[in-house]
């Protein structure tokens, strides 16, 4: 019973520290000529960055613009290899699966903040956009 309890200790904080190497690295607010997802259109998007040494499946982690709203939007099966990117188009598309997922809202080119969250809906991480000229981020 004791070795069951230490597993299950151990598990919950690797599970903590993994998603914990998850982080906004760039955004772009007013996307025109950067970037196009795979239906051709330039949806504003936000990357994120692994610097974790293991992959982290994303499945039960949410991305919000409304920190009254920790699960506004849920990721679906994506995954994001150790020490590598993902990009999320903020389309309001809401298709959280694919090679390409897209929320289920858009970036306010004007400026606003969004946040990270992992499957127990504590924040990973949050960022503050500024104000943005086109294709910049």
């Amino acid at each position: 019973m004791q070795f069951r309890i230490l597993i299950i200790c151990i598990l919950t904080t690797y599970t903590l520290v993994a998603s914990a190497q998850i982080r906004f690295n760039e955004v772009s607010s007013s996307n025109k000529n950067v970037l196009d997802d795979e239906d051709g259109k330039s949806s504003d998007w936000i990357k994120l960055y692994n610097a974790g040494g293991n992959n982290i499946n994303l499945s039960q982690f949410y991305l919000t613009d409304s920190k009254k709203d920790t699960a506004k939007w849920q990721f679906g099966n994506a995954v994001i290899p150790s020490e590598e990117f993902l990009v999320v188009f903020a389309s309001d598309k809401n298709q959280p699966n694919g090679n390409e997922p897209h929320t289920n809202f858009k970036l306010a080119s004007g400026g606003e903040s969004i946040w990270l969250y992992n499957q127990d809906k504590e924040l990973l991480d949050s960022l503050t956009i500024p104000f943005l000229s086109q294709d910049v981020s």
